[in-house]
């Protein structure tokens, strides 16, 4: 399929299937080909490829998923929600990799000749990709007879196609909740306060730090306290992460209860975070550093098609009694 054949087939589907362009983030299509039909097993999975920022599978049931030999099946498998990997495509658990999505999608299967792009059958589904939810897909995408008569025929070579609308996710309550569901509150009763600010951090900035070297963010004021948000640039075992800093400025010796929750987002929405927190109760007196956050490398190559990503803190603050710092 070349760049024109490409932009008249997703016009096509976008109109048959009323894709909307409001909101829109990514759009795009992967194809993967199938060469010889009637070899497949009960179940096949394509290589995994990255498309609209996320990385995926398809896994295709020639004869069916659960439908007794009536239906193709055709399901997407989202590599990000509760995945963990790394960047040289061996996915395995790899903890400095744990991402959180909420995406938004619409996708259309398809399933066309090999030389004739014009005989095809598509179906349209939309679905939302979480931690919890990252396998979607149609049970009865097209009757095993049917394909049979318009596309197999004589051919054993055919393509498997999907056309991916990726959306901004714009909600902002949905993610505040996630970031505080980090923390265990339940037997905590006397919160004070809770809030969170975020700074942005542009990749240009970040490819000039040395190690030990910081960005300082402005001072923010948070229930009464004076706040300063700092990122560190630390090289460990030959590899270079971030750490990110809070810093209570108030200089007034009191000790602050506490729960932090640092995050990195996307700059354009709430849809794909990264997040670690500090789960048990904090006494910070001057600051509390969040050692090691993310692989440099890894947070650019994530974001690869961004210059900037959004940096932040969730902050909880308990009663502490009063309690202030004793010096001996």
């Amino acid at each position: 399929m070349n760049i024109n054949e490409k932009e008249d087939f997703v016009k096509k589907l976008k109109e048959k299937f009323g894709f909307p362009d409001e909101d829109l983030l990514y759009e795009d299509i992967y194809e993967w080909n199938i060469e010889n039909w009637k070899e497949l097993s009960n179940e096949n999975k394509s290589e995994t490829f990255k498309l609209c920022g996320l990385n995926w599978n398809i896994i295709l049931y020639p004869n069916g998923f659960k439908t007794k030999n009536e239906f193709v099946s055709l399901f997407l498998e989202n590599f990000n929600a509760l995945r963990y990997y790394n960047f040289d495509d061996d996915y395995k658990y790899n903890s400095d990799n744990q991402f959180n999505i909420n995406v938004d999608t619409k996708f259309a299967f398809y399933i066309r000749e090999y030389d004739n792009i014009s005989n095809y059958e598509a179906k349209e589904t939309s679905f939302k990709f979480d931690n919890y939810n990252y396998y979607h897909g149609i049970q009865e995408f097209i009757d095993i007879k049917k394909f049979n008569e318009k596309l197999l025929k004589n051919n054993t070579k055919l393509v498997v196609g999907i056309y991916l609308c990726r959306y901004e996710n714009n909600n902002e309550e949905e993610f505040i909740n996630k970031i505080k569901s980090y923390i265990n509150n339940k037997n905590e009763i006397y919160i004070l306060h809770h809030d969170y600010r975020e700074f942005e951090i542009k990749f240009e900035d970040l490819s000039k730090l040395n190690n030990n070297s910081e960005i300082l963010f402005e001072t923010f004021e948070d229930y009464n306290y004076n706040w300063n948000f700092s990122l560190k640039k630390e090289i460990i075992n030959n590899e270079s992460y971030i750490s990110f800093k809070l810093l209570n400025k108030s200089n007034n010796d009191e000790v602050i209860k506490t729960n932090l929750v640092f995050f990195i987002r996307n700059n354009k929405d709430y849809s794909y975070f990264k997040t670690n927190g500090s789960y048990s109760n904090n006494l910070i007196i001057e600051d509390f550093t969040m050692d090691k956050f993310i692989k440099i490398d890894n947070l650019i190559k994530t974001y690869e098609n961004y210059d900037s990503v959004i940096a932040g803190v969730y902050i909880c603050i308990y009663n502490n009694n009063g309690k202030r710092l004793i010096s001996i």
